[in-house]
């Protein structure tokens, strides 16, 4: 309502001491780039609801015009139209006058807003900043006035992602290491990467929350560095190649460090000295080289140097720990100069071996043999043993295949020696090297998986037999000793049974898993007084335990001896989960289920029929308003059917349970009266 200007003195001075202060506010607010948004400015005083009196207004809004792009201002307060407003937006400022059309005063609500600013978001953050914030009262006197500045934000979400790879192994390009992938626009040259200094390069980019990547390094600044990744760790994409994946969650990530072009991390390097005795040769005027799979098979790159008085050539490379080797000797630079290795220590025709988990000096080996010069050959017996105790032994029984017996998956059978653990034994030209599988059946569908931590070529291995050797037992397909698998048991007690008095600090399992501690393993009651725990142990182990009504030894419940070893209950655990039936504190049998009627003055639980096969009819009385719940459970304790607690009048009742899905066997059905905590069990059998 518009209103005159004030003449009294005394009214214009007691209204502004009540209204003569305001502040004006524009929100934070969010956004996804491409929205049309509104941004409201709001008016608020300390005075009344009736609100404070305004003859005029100048507001300046500062922006960001890169994020927001004005549109216009909207949406006017309808006391203040818009023909009354001069605006604009421009050079990043919203100017904004307003002047009552009758020179006169509005008085604007608390919490009115007086228009929207409308911008187009681009992305990006912008505050909103009030750079003049002038209103006026009915003299034209500027009214005290507050601002609350706001935003507008991106409505996503980025964290911080950092990449790693490891160029140790690689020939780093003088352009560096760069980041590519779908985050960039697969551009080779706008994310380098850091070296900290020991090849490792790393970069770290916003990416936004909940968003999925596929990403390559590139060694460079172009598409001829991109590395080639594995198809173990990466996706495949419309040209056949694979790629890294890469989901960002709600927390930034930091990334493991992989080896360029491979899953892993790059393995570490040791120290290999390839060491061979030429003093039954005429050496080469061209010296003495080493050539293998490590260096391309270049006959004149890697040169052997003469070491001390005798006739002995070294050299000392970097390999990778578990790598896989070939090689051979060169009398000179040639192909043609190259050693021809006996079968009894050469794999395709080249001396072999595995890059060990530390450095190492090979035996000087005489040239062209398997053995030093000199010395005669020696034989050495190794033995290979497995355990099955994991698996499912094959009625064909089990085998090895390896490099010494031609990979024929059926022909050399192992010895059972008992407890799951199976042996052979061969004997091995000395300085041999073996490559091996172990095989649960007479074919190739039965070879073991062997894990990449311990295999080369996909195989086990050994290197160079120089005495008789026992290998450790392993377990078939792993690279360590059987861990025995965990199944989950449920142990369950019934304290429901006459003249058993619950202790108050509760009912607890003590046993041979938890080195008989009557306090460290309490039971959860459930219905009717049952209690049980839950415990992960392993499979086919022996175990004995004890109910203890309480948390000490003068809790233990006293096992009768027709199902104890010595004091104690016992188990042996099988190979699947298991809940054990129930049984009464320091009894065999379950507790009995006709201790407690519903209403020991009148008739209680009848099931009709019984054996059923489709459904059963409950009934029972009660003598009181009761609330009243009902429950079918096998002899597991696995709950078939529960039917919502419920309040019954005094008098007969009938219930129909429908037993359709019930397998054939026995059941219990209990019914308890929560009102006074009277509970009765009857058995039920199903046929079909």
């Amino acid at each position: 309502m518009k209103k005159l200007l004030l003449g009294l003195i005394l009214i214009a001075f007691v209204f502004s001491l009540k209204a003569q202060m305001i502040n004006v506010s524009v929100p934070v607010l969010t956004a996804n780039p491409g929205d049309v948004i509104n941004v409201p400015v709001t008016l608020m005083s300390g005075a009344s609801s009736s609100g404070t009196p305004i003859g005029a207004c100048d507001l300046n809004i500062n922006y960001d015009d890169e994020v927001l792009t004005f549109i216009g201002l909207a949406n006017f307060y309808s006391g203040m139209p818009a023909g009354e407003w001069v605006y604009s937006g421009n050079i990043s400022i919203v100017a904004a006058n307003w002047i009552d059309a009758a020179l006169l005063t509005e008085a604007v609500p608390d919490g009115t807003v007086l228009f929207d600013m409308q911008f187009t978001y681009n992305g990006g953050n912008s505050p909103l900043v009030f750079s003049k914030n002038e209103f006026y009262d009915s003299e034209y006197s500027l009214i005290p006035t507050t601002t609350i500045d706001g935003a507008v934000n991106s409505n996503i979400v980025l964290h911080d992602v950092t990449f790693s790879v490891d160029m140790s192994r690689e020939d780093v390009s003088p352009s560096g290491v760069h980041l590519a992938g779908s985050f960039n626009n697969w551009d080779y040259t706008v994310n380098p990467m850091t070296n900290d200094g020991t090849g490792i390069f790393s970069a770290t980019m916003q990416l936004e929350e909940n968003s999925t990547h596929t990403f390559r390094f590139v060694n460079g600044n172009d598409a001829s560095g991109l590395e080639d990744v594995p198809a173990g760790c990466g996706v495949i994409n419309g040209s056949g190649e694979y790629e890294r994946a890469l989901s960002v969650g709600s927390e930034p990530i930091l990334l493991d460090s992989v080896c360029f072009s491979r899953c892993e991390i790059c393995p570490p390097l040791h120290a290999i000295t390839f060491r061979v005795d030429m003093i039954n040769e005429d050496v080469s005027v061209n010296g003495m080289h080493l050539a293998g799979s490590f260096n391309n098979w270049s006959y004149n790159s890697t040169q052997m140097l003469l070491t001390g008085a005798g006739a002995v050539y070294e050299v000392t490379l970097q390999l990778e720990e578990g790598t896989y080797s070939e090689y051979k000797f060169i009398n000179g630079n040639a192909v043609g100069d190259a050693e021809i290795v006996p079968s009894g220590c050469s794999n395709n025709g080249n001396r072999y071996f595995t890059v060990p988990v530390t450095n190492l000096n090979l035996d000087a080996i005489c040239f062209s043999e398997c053995v030093e010069c000199g010395s005669l050959p020696e034989f050495f017996d190794l033995t290979f043993l497995v355990d099955m105790k994991n698996e499912t032994v094959s009625p064909e029984g089990i085998h090895i295949a390896g490099s010494f017996q031609g990979w024929l998956p059926g022909t050399t059978e192992m010895t059972d020696e008992g407890n799951y653990i199976y042996s052979y034994s061969l004997t091995l030209l000395e300085g041999s090297s073996v490559e091996y599988r172990f095989v649960n059946g007479n074919d190739a569908s039965g070879y073991e998986i062997v894990p990449a931590e311990c295999n080369t070529n996909g195989n086990r291995f050994f290197n160079t037999i120089s005495a008789d050797t026992i290998l450790p037992v392993v377990c078939f397909s792993a690279c360590d000793t059987c861990q025995q698998p965990e199944i989950m048991v449920t142990f369950r007690v019934d304290l429901s049974g006459e003249g058993i008095v619950i202790s108050p600090d509760g009912v607890h399992l003590a046993g041979s898993f938890q080195g008989w501690d009557p306090d460290s393993t309490p039971m959860t009651e459930g219905d009717f007084n049952i209690f049980s725990a839950t415990l992960s142990l392993p499979v086919g182990s022996y175990q004995e335990f004890r109910f203890v009504n309480g948390n000490s030894a003068s809790g233990y419940e006293i096992v009768p001896f027709d199902c104890a070893v010595g004091d104690h209950r016992y188990l042996t655990v099988p190979d699947q989960n298991i809940v054990l039936t129930e049984v009464c504190f320091a009894s065999c049998e379950p507790c009995p289920t006709d201790v407690a009627l519903i209403d020991p003055a009148k008739p209680g639980l009848n099931i009709f029929p019984n054996p059923a096969k489709e459904e059963i009819n409950i009934s029972f009385e009660v003598s009181e308003l009761s609330s009243i719940s009902i429950s079918v459970f096998n002899l597991l304790g696995e709950v078939q059917t529960s039917l919502v607690e419920k309040t019954y009048m005094p008098g007969s009742q009938i219930i129909n349970i429908s037993t359709m899905d019930y397998l054939p066997g026995i059941y219990l059905v209990n019914i308890r009266n929560k009102t006074n905590g009277l509970q009765l069990r009857e058995k039920l059998v199903i046929v079909k």
